[in-house]
Formats: structure tokens, sequence, C-alpha cells
């Protein structure tokens, strides 16, 4: 979903539940889970519409249930091939839109959701239909920043792909590629960093002629991110580059001097990580071009490290707290008031990262 200003009526709908709409959909739910085999006369285009009205509604709640609905749908038990033939197509681009859901809890009811789709879609050789929709989306899921919907991928994936995960990429290295890049540019600053962790992946896995088609939009794609307000995207970018060198060093060459200057700027970070990252990108730039960039990097360490004595001293690390002995083991901060508390920055609930738009003003 685009970016658009918040309103208190727009995150009261985002946060809260609808009226009666949810219990109606798990009402549902338990009606075709109870019914079993003899609910498939049911099943038609008309159910399945109304289901899907509620997968894109604005309530993150109702989109959660409405995925529970489907994964109860999809799992009847004695469902006829007709059936799973004219509705499934429809069904798995629904699934799709789940795995993509910028709420957590929508992916998480999504990706039960899939996982009930594939394991009973007969015969078993027909799911291989309706990877290409999927599998990009279950691929990214794996380095998701919700540690459930995480692990619940993962174990997905190695279940769905039976140790074939490398090939079924290739064999579908278009759609992912292209939906990768379109993570990457998401308005939620987790999905933009688990973008640039599997476009990281794909350079160390995928082979090099199957990739390298691929690899002038991929690091254009990550130059974008390097300038990402949030810095587990700058990092997650930063390292990703510094893959594709080692792994595309002719391919990259192209890019090389802005992205040098953007792992420079990287080690100038205030947090740690990335400057750790910086420098491991630093030390696959020097592998993959040699003498060559090992002048310029020596040329910054010989201007750089004098510039240490001239640091100044942080004296206090919490500025902000007072630095008299704490009151029943409870500190105070120095300023008690409420305005410095408000129109501040945000902080995202899933992440320790800061709550940030794609983008950055500052360059």
């Amino acid at each position: 979903r685009p970016y658009s200003p918040s309103t208190a009526q727009m995150i009261f709908h985002n946060t809260a539940g609808w009226k009666s709409l949810e219990t109606y959909m798990s009402a549902l739910q338990h009606v075709v889970v109870g019914c079993g085999v003899t609910f498939e006369p049911f099943i038609t285009s008309d159910l399945l519409e109304l289901v899907f009205t509620t997968l894109k509604h604005e309530n993150r709640f109702v989109r959660e249930t409405g995925y529970k609905v489907l994964a109860a749908i999809v799992k009847c038990p004695g469902l006829t091939p007709s059936t799973m033939q004219t509705h499934w197509p429809n069904v798995a681009r629904q699934l799709a839109e789940g795995l993509s859901d910028n709420w957590s809890q929508v992916r998480m009811s999504a990706s039960v959701a899939t996982r009930d789709f594939l394991q009973h879609v007969q015969p078993k050789e027909a799911r291989e239909d309706f990877l290409p929709t999927l599998l990009p989306a279950m691929c990214i899921n794996r380095y998701y920043v919700a540690e459930g919907v995480k692990l619940y991928s993962q174990e997905t994936w190695r279940e769905v792909t039976e140790n074939r995960g490398v090939e079924m990429v290739e064999e579908h290295i278009k759609e992912v590629v292209g939906f990768y890049i379109s993570q990457s540019q998401a308005s939620n600053h987790a999905v933009r960093e688990a973008a640039c962790t599997c476009i990281a992946e794909l350079g160390n896995k995928v082979s090099h002629d199957c990739l390298c088609p691929y690899v002038g939009r991929l690091v254009m794609v990550l130059l974008e991110c390097f300038k990402d307000d949030s810095w587990p995207v700058r990092d997650a970018a930063c390292l990703a580059c510094g893959n594709f060198v080692g792994c595309f060093p002719d391919e990259c060459r192209p890019f090389l001097d802005e992205l040098f200057q953007l792992f420079l700027g990287n080690l100038e970070d205030s947090i740690p990580s990335v400057r750790q990252g910086a420098a491991l990108a630093i030390a696959n730039v020097v592998k993959a071009y040699g003498a060559e960039m090992e002048d310029k990097v020596f040329a910054v360490v010989k201007e750089r490290i004098p510039l240490v004595e001239t640091q100044p001293q942080t004296q206090d690390l919490h500025p902000g707290v007072d630095p008299s002995p704490a009151a029943f083991g409870v500190v105070r901060r120095v300023s008690g008031d409420d305005a410095a508390h408000s129109d501040q920055q945000m902080y995202s609930c899933g992440s320790l990262a800061p709550k940030m738009r794609k983008g950055s003003d500052s360059g």
C-alpha cells in the first residue's frame, strides 16, 4: 500500500477491531471447518469474491481473519480437481497479496493459509503452477523482521522446496527479481530491509549465468536503498552491494565510484553495525579489484587516522538523565516537560529502528 499521511481515524481503523465484521468472518471460518467435506458446493465465485473483499479491507484485523477463512476453505477435505482448477489461481494471487502485507499479523495469517494451500493442492505436481505467484513472497518472508513470520516461512520453505530452493529460485528468477525490486520500494522499512537481505542472498547462492542479466537493475535498487532514512535498510543495502561487488566485479564496475563513496560514508555512521558492514564491503572491493582499489583505501586510511586525535570526547553517555542518585532505584529525566515527548521520532513495534519512510531528504 502506498504511503499516505496518518490521521487519527486511519490509525484507529488499523489498530482496533471493526465492529462485527471480524466476528462474522470468524464465524464463517468455523462454519467451513465444521461442515468439512459437505462445504464444497458452497465454494463458489460469489463466496470467494466476498472473502477476497475482506482481504483488501483497510483494517488489519479484518484482513487477518479473512486469510483464516481462506485457509479453512483451501483445506476442506475431499475437494474435487474441478473446484481447484476453477478457483485456485485467483486464490493464489490473493495469498501473494497477503504475504506482502505491511502488517506482520496479516503476513502470518497469509503464511499459514499459503502452507495449507500448497499442502492440499491435488495432484501434488499441480502446485508447480502456483509457484511463480507464491514463491517470491515466500522467499522474502524468510528474512522478515517479525520472528514468527520468519521462522514459519523458513519451515514452509524447507517443506515446499524439498532442498531444491536455489534451483526453484533460478527457475523463477524473473518473478523473484521483480518482486524483490517492488519490495525494496515498500513503505514499511522492515520490508525494505528484508528485500536488501534477499538481494544479497541472490548474489551469494544463485548461479552467475542465471543472475548476471539482472545485476545492473539490482545494484541500482541497492544504491537507492543505500540512501534510506532507516539505518537497518542502509546497512543491509551496504552488505548486499559488497556481496555483489565480490560476486560480479565486471558488472559492478560502472557503479564502483558511487559505491565506494557510499561505503566510505557508512564508515562514519553513528551506528556501529553500519560501520562494520561498510568495512566488510570495502574489504570485498579490495578483493575484487586488487591494487587498483587497495591504493585508494590506504589513501583514505592515511588521511583519516590522524583525525582520531581531534575527535571530541563523549563525557556523558546519557545526557538526558539526571546524574543525581536515583530515588527508589528509578532514574529521573532532567526535563519533566511533556512537550519534549510530543511530535518526536516514532519507532516500529517490530524493530529497534526508527519508523521511517523510504528515501532521505538529507541525501
